[in-house]
């Protein structure tokens, strides 16, 4: 106890710690909700919304803005996400990076058409995609600097027409104590099947 603090005090004996953190990517495999996943403002009944089994999470919703979607707490200044997701009836399926529910910014597809929200709200550029019930989604923020990408196979992307600036969209600006992340919405009648979530950083 004590010691002359005047003098440098010892370095700390190295050694591994073993692995930290939770792991971002998901297969889907058990359910994660409460630790990866979260629902945005939750209401007591929203679990009923989201099932995992085999290999695949099922989600149900009316949209980003009314029906909290499942998010998840990232650290990293750079990264990159992207799921499978197929669309099971009348439903548009998403991959999103919410801040809250008047602000977000991604891409869903309705099995016709791909939608673009910006800003909290759709907007008005028509990507050009297939028609489909299977799509793969991926988002890149760089450093803030949002780009969006889809696929047909999960190998071959096409990069999405538009590209976002999200540097204000922080607490300092936004308050709300909330930041950013990775979200998956369904919105419609019928439910969306999301698999192979993948999270790397940057």
């Amino acid at each position: 106890m004590g010691g002359d603090l005047s003098r440098p005090l010892p370095k700390p004996i190295a050694k591994s710690t073993g692995a930290h953190g939770i792991a971002r990517s998901d297969a889907f495999i058990t359910p994660a909700f409460g630790s990866r996943w979260t629902f945005y403002g939750a209401s007591p009944d929203e679990a009923a919304r989201a099932v995992v089994s085999k290999g695949g999470l099922v989600l149900k919703g009316t949209g980003p803005r009314d029906s909290s979607p499942l998010s998840q707490m990232v650290g990293d200044q750079a990264y990159k996400i992207s799921v499978r997701m197929e669309l099971m009836g009348d439903v548009t399926g998403g991959l999103l990076l919410f801040y809250k529910d008047r602000l977000f910014f991604g891409m869903g597809h309705d099995g016709t058409r791909m939608r673009t929200y910006r800003g909290g709200k759709e907007g008005h550029w028509q990507e050009p995609t297939p028609a489909t019930q299977n799509i793969f989604l991926k988002i890149v923020n760089d450093h803030h600097i949002v780009t969006f990408f889809y696929s047909e196979d999960g190998r071959d992307w096409t990069r999405h027409g538009s590209r976002i600036e999200t540097s204000g969209c922080h607490t300092n600006v936004l308050d709300d104590l909330a930041s950013l992340r990775p979200a998956l919405f369904a919105a419609g009648e019928g439910s969306v099947r999301f698999e192979d979530f993948r999270y790397k950083a940057l």
